[in-house]
């Protein structure tokens, strides 16, 4: 059987053949010696753009290598659409990890016992390559996938077309081969078992983790992914005391309500700055000429596409609270991000957030008063948190790796 007939409406049953299959193809081989956990970077090693997923995966494939898992070898991997999983080049393992690496070279051989782990969200290229996802179940290995949010499901209208039709692709590949989902919030969680559910689902599931996200954030400066022509430092803002948002410019960022709300205090005679960090997205060609124009019309607006990830640590310490006014997320890093550092945050009150700022104290939060509560945040004489109070309530990437090895254990 060459490729599993999985693409098929009714999902569970294919994954219970497909667990039927394994059972009795499965080769009772005797391993000894290293293991390889292999990790998934298609994304990330064909460009770094600089999102809080690829913040995430940098930080958790340097903390692997740091860490090790006892027994295995940490070996990335990639794919492309044309071609199978293989080795990632020594040049790239070197950007995560001071040690003297070896690597393979050609397509990926996995045997009994070792560890597949999606670490980087490829949607686009998964879907090409069931077989050897196929292939490597029958002799044993363990196939893990870590699930950021399921927005292009039940957010469609928010993202491009083919990658809403990818995304539904992805899921429905997750849900059978998957021996485990390592989802980043309980929000996701809930989100994916309500999705299984709704394919018809009831037992023979992946098993569901909450993944616990972290921050290490003061070692960035160590780590050279982004501009090459970056500095710690950005100049023009050294003496401005300004706002911050971060995250690419999409529809559900709220960037248009943030915008709406500054100019009419701007126009009231207001000088609240802001300083939005994000590459251009999808859906948002009008956003963006906004932001152009803004840009070049008051001293009050910095629209940063590129910055390193020492510059965007820079960014937190320096700014006077950060803004986050998403209507929805699978997370949020940059609300864990601004805690590290014990930042004034004004936030959307949706449920994730509730989440991932639990007991956190320096929060202003808003629903519809956006303009009124920017003026009182700018207003309320908030002071960053005194050293180490926020740090005490973080775990840091080392903590998160240590329980993806739990897991995988």
């Amino acid at each position: 059987m060459d490729k599993p007939r999985y693409i098929q409406k009714n999902l569970p049953l294919t994954r219970l053949r497909l667990q039927h299959q394994i059972k009795k193809k499965r080769k009772n081989v005797k391993r000894s010696g290293l293991k390889t956990l292999f990790v998934d970077v298609s994304v990330i090693i064909k460009k770094d753009a600089g999102t809080g997923i690829q913040r995430v995966v940098k930080s958790i494939l340097e903390s692997m290598y740091k860490m090790s898992l006892e027994g295995y070898e940490i070996i990335p991997v990639y794919c492309t659409k044309k071609e199978s999983y293989k080795y990632a080049p020594v040049s790239f393992v070197k950007k995560f990890t001071q040690k003297n690496v070896l690597m393979p070279k050609g397509f990926v051989k996995a045997e009994k016992g070792d560890i597949f782990f999606a670490l980087d969200l490829n949607a686009a290229y998964l879907k090409y390559h069931h077989k050897a996802l196929y292939k490597w179940k029958l002799k044993g290995v363990k196939i893990h996938f870590l699930v950021y949010d399921l927005l292009p499901y039940y957010y469609p209208e928010w993202f491009s077309r083919k990658g809403v039709k990818n995304f539904k692709k992805w899921l429905k590949t997750i849900a059978v081969y998957a021996d485990s989902l390592l989802c980043i919030s309980s929000s996701v969680q809930n989100d994916l078992r309500k999705w299984l559910k709704s394919r018809g689902f009831s037992s023979h599931t992946p098993k569901l983790y909450t993944f616990p996200m972290g921050v290490n954030f003061k070692t960035l400066g160590n780590m050279q992914y982004g501009s090459d022509n970056s500095t710690h430092k950005l100049d023009f803002l050294e003496d401005e005391k300004f706002l911050l948002m971060v995250g690419t410019i999409e529809p559900r960022k709220g960037h248009m309500e943030m915008l709406d709300a500054l100019e009419k205090l701007w126009r009231q005679g207001e000088s609240i700055s802001l300083v939005i960090v994000g590459k251009p997205g999808w859906k948002t060609n009008n956003l963006q000429e906004r932001l152009r124009t803004l840009q070049s019309q008051h001293r009050y607006l910095h629209w940063l596409h590129d910055v390193s990830d020492d510059q965007l640590a820079w960014l937190y310490e320096s700014s006077y609270g950060v803004v986050a006014a998403s209507y929805v997320e699978g997370y949020g890093l940059p609300l864990l991000e601004a805690m590290y550092y014990g930042k004034p945050l004004l936030v959307r009150d949706v449920s994730v957030f509730n989440e991932v700022l639990g007991a956190y104290e320096n929060v202003i939060w808003f629903k519809d008063d956006l303009e009124d509560k920017i003026v009182q945040f700018c207003k309320a004489g908030l002071q960053d948190a005194k050293e180490g109070i926020s740090l005490k309530k973080q775990g840091t990437w080392e903590e998160s790796v240590e329980s993806l090895y739990q897991i995988f254990r």
